[in-house]
């Protein structure tokens, strides 16, 4: 198993790890609008690859640019989203806000996902711990993301890996993990 950069050719295989592990009713390019197009059509020099035996088993972006963020999120994305379910592009506003509310304290947002065959064999902590490596080079102190819930299994991964619970909204968890 090796960890690299994010290549565009690795995007069909990432857009298909973000479907297939996104909640019901996600399940489609909502996914991928909401938790991934920004960070690779935007950041992707923040974005790194699982891979075995040459195929993708997981990804890990982050946003150190949190204006560029907010702008084409708001401009772009949640539009889209919106088009696709109003409702979506509501909770996807509040949501954006709430990032917004978030970053002034902790910098970095991210995303994470590893295919349901590959969970809990080590590979979300090797992705991580190189996406921290990363980020540590630009001098940022925190990095977060957001959890559904308690319930989850990335919730119990991250509290594991270090990250501590700051913020509670709507239900979803803030994760936050000290870098420096």
């Amino acid at each position: 198993m090796i960890i690299r950069k994010y290549l565009e050719k690795d995007y069909a295989s990432v857009a298909a790890i973000c479907k297939k592990t996104a909640k019901k009713g996600y399940q489609t390019n909502v996914a991928c609008w909401l938790f991934l197009d920004y960070y690779l059509e935007s950041e992707p020099e923040h974005a790194f690859v699982a891979e075995v035996d040459g195929k993708v088993i997981g990804y890990g972006v982050c946003s150190l640019n949190d204006k560029l963020y907010f702008k084409e999120m708001k401009e772009k994305w949640i539009p889209k989203i919106a088009s696709y379910a109003i409702y979506l592009g509501l909770f996807s506003r509040l949501s954006l806000w709430f990032n917004l509310y978030i970053t002034k304290t902790y910098q970095c947002s991210f995303h994470m996902n590893i295919s349901k065959d590959y969970q809990g064999k080590g590979i979300g902590k090797k992705l991580l711990d190189a996406m921290i490596l990363h980020i540590r080079q630009y001098q940022k102190n925190f990095l977060y993301c957001i959890t559904e819930n308690k319930e989850t299994m990335g919730y119990g991964f991250y509290r594991h890996y270090g990250f501590r619970l700051v913020k509670s909204f709507m239900g979803a968890k803030v994760l936050v993990y000290k870098i420096n």
